[in-house]
């Protein structure tokens, strides 16, 4: 029991780290290429 919620909560952990991850690097990426166009 305490093992399956525990692996719940890792996977739901982990899925936030990725969606956060990847939306700083596409921002990044956005701002980077907006600074060198201007």
């Amino acid at each position: 029991m305490h093992n399956r919620y525990y692996s719940l909560f890792l996977l739901s952990f982990l899925s936030y780290i990725s969606m956060t991850m990847s939306q700083f690097v596409f921002f990044s990426h956005y701002s980077f290429y907006f600074n060198f166009t201007i």
